[in-house]
């Protein structure tokens, strides 16, 4: 069973941040004093930093009170592995929050924007193995498949918790995800751009 253990966390991450970002940003886009708040050049930032904060506080507890199951139940020995752990949820955060807002903004409609959300995380499901074995897929989709977020942190996770992998060997995955985390980044900036522009289009 704790084998599952890795799979409950990266679920609950993944899915509260990418939901709970899109939430609040379209809470945010929908309300009537957000125009007037796109005026001060830096004011963006600091709401994009504190909305982040929320989410990562959330999906964090979470994480960390599964961890802390597993710790009871299964004695499971994060202490020597808790810096990695921390580190690839960090990432996961990062990169499912930033997805989940890039949604909010090419999708301006909260009932269709949170279905693509949806989708976005299925698809990361499936693509990731959790649904479909890796190794039965296409040569080009394995491929596609070892660069989606939940494929390489639930890697991390299990060679971390269960085989005490040293930290100088998860470099390479640690550094995918640093990739995806600056894509990701770069999609919520597009996002950002695209709404804007059609804001001051009127439409």
């Amino acid at each position: 069973l704790q084998t599952f253990l890795p799979l409950l966390v990266l679920l609950v991450v993944s899915f509260i941040t990418t939901i709970l970002a899109n939430i609040l940003l379209l809470d945010e886009i929908h309300s009537p004093s957000f125009l007037r708040n796109t005026i001060v050049p830096t004011s963006w930032i600091f709401r994009f930093l504190s909305q982040f904060t929320l989410i990562a506080f959330v999906a964090l507890g979470q994480a960390l009170l599964i961890f802390s199951a597993g710790y009871v139940v299964f004695f499971l020995d994060l202490g020597g592995n808790i810096g990695p752990l921390l580190l690839v949820l960090f990432l996961l955060m990062g990169i499912y929050s930033l997805c989940g807002m890039a949604i909010a903004y090419f999708v301006k409609t909260k009932t269709t924007s949170l279905l693509f959300s949806v989708f976005f995380l299925l698809l990361n499901l499936l693509l990731g193995g959790v649904l479909y074995p890796v190794e039965r897929m296409a040569a080009f989709m394995a491929g596609i498949a070892s660069w989606i977020p939940f494929t390489v942190g639930i890697s991390v996770i299990q060679q971390s918790l269960f085989y005490d992998v040293p930290f100088s060997s998860l470099l390479a995955p640690l550094g995918k995800l640093v990739i995806l985390l600056l894509l990701a980044f770069a999609f919520f900036l597009l996002g950002r751009l695209v709404y804007m522009y059609r804001s001051g289009q009127g439409h």
